[in-house]
């Protein structure tokens, strides 16, 4: 009901992941800003029941990264202080999982990196 009330920005969507627990270790629901993992990649391609060929991650957890803003690998130029501070203080998804959360994490479709951008800028590109 909260989302159909309150609705979403444009071009946003709501990633939702539910820990596979049984229903009564859930420890409530978190808003969460999205982590970061690597894996040894290996897709498995399946089919849906309508279906349509998707594929899943099935490669092997390598190791969690540094998930704090403002880290080499989490960098956005937009973000002042403040801002990282805030957003640093929310749990990431991967967290809040590990803590038998559900997560809602709004996402959107806009995928450019705006530090990245800014550097490239910089380049002499003859």
């Amino acid at each position: 009901m909260q989302l159909i009330k309150h609705g979403l920005p444009n071009a946003t969507l709501l990633n939702v992941n539910i820990p596979a627990v049984p229903a009564e270790q859930i420890a409530g629901v978190a808003v969460t800003r999205q982590g970061i993992r690597r894996y040894i990649d290996l897709f498995e391609k399946r089919i849906d029941p309508r279906g349509k060929t998707y594929y899943w991650l099935a490669g092997e957890l390598l190791e969690d990264v540094n998930e704090e803003l403002g880290s080499p690998l989490v960098q956005d130029a937009d973000c002042s202080k403040i801002e990282l501070k805030w957003m640093n203080e929310i749990m990431t998804d991967v967290q809040a999982i590990r803590h038998n959360y559900i997560t809602l994490t709004p996402l959107q479709y806009n995928l450019t990196c705006v530090a990245g951008l800014a550097n490239l800028r910089e380049w002499q590109l003859d």
